[in-house]
């Protein structure tokens, strides 16, 4: 068969976010710019997480925002650990090929509308956590 149907499944996984914050090295050091505080102060990672397929998979999207938008964002997730959120997966010959994780999820569990109006700017499927790349 040449191409195969591509299917679409639902899952709900924990999740954990993280806002970067500039390293004490990146500022004694002149190493931190205009554009790196910008990055910084406009975007939050969040990344769920769990066992899929078999496999341990980590689901990590950056996201950008207004900075004010991004604080009361933080104080939501602060206030909610411990909760999960859909996750749609994209399936292609039986193998998982990307994700996307349900920002209306993501508002209902912490009840904030504003997680809706977050941009993606980035996302990747890794087998490891950001936790454990820095």
């Amino acid at each position: 068969m040449l191409f195969s149907k591509t299917e679409y499944k639902e899952i709900f996984l924990p999740f954990k976010y993280e806002r970067e914050e500039p390293k004490i090295s990146e500022l004694q050091g002149g190493k931190y710019s205009y554009a790196k505080d910008e990055i910084y102060r406009g975007s939050i990672g969040i990344e769920a997480y769990g066992n899929i397929f078999g496999e341990n998979k980590y689901c990590y999207s950056l996201y950008s925002a207004d900075e004010k938008i991004i604080d009361e964002i933080v104080n939501s997730l602060k206030n909610n650990p411990d909760k999960t959120i859909k996750v749609i997966l994209k399936i292609k010959k039986g193998k998982l090929k990307d994700f996307k994780i349900d920002l209306g999820s993501l508002a209902e569990v912490c009840n904030n509308e504003k997680f809706k109006s977050l941009e993606l700017i980035g996302w990747g499927l890794n087998d490891k956590s950001f936790e454990d790349s820095k």
